[in-house]
């Protein structure tokens, strides 16, 4: 197999990788969202931002050890991975919030959509940037 075939199959299998990791922070995240809002009577976007940060505690330590296999230092990543969570979750709460406000949809899928723009630019920057090691 070709160098470039090699590295394509790697980032192939980063990103089915990274999707099951995100997958699992994902439903962290709703959990929250859905127990914030129907149990504890949170606002949609107070508690999704909430789930974010739960379901970005989950996707960082996964991500790291399962996704990239990463040997780069935590004091590294850790500061890059927060970095990255806050822009995504930014776009997150910009995405939530435009879609309540201009369309009457349930917030869970207005959260779907959310989460569909946000995993690419998360893959993106964690590959190159957060887990990459020295």
């Amino acid at each position: 197999m070709s160098r470039s075939g090699a590295r394509l199959l790697v980032i192939v299998r980063e990103f089915i990788a990274f999707a099951g990791v995100g997958a699992i922070a994902t439903a962290s995240h709703y959990a929250v969202l859905v127990v914030a809002v129907q149990l504890a009577g949170v606002d949609a976007l107070s508690a999704s931002t909430i789930g974010v940060l739960v379901g970005a505690i989950v996707g960082y330590v996964l991500n790291y050890t399962v996704t990239f296999k990463s040997d780069a230092v935590h004091l590294r990543a850790i500061p890059r991975y927060a970095v990255a969570v806050l822009i995504g979750a930014g776009v997150n709460y910009l995405t939530l919030s435009a879609i309540l406000r201009h369309f009457e949809v349930h917030y869970l899928i207005a959260q779907f959509v959310a989460t569909a723009i946000v995993l690419s630019w998360n893959f993106a920057v964690a590959r190159v940037w957060v887990y990459r090691s020295r």
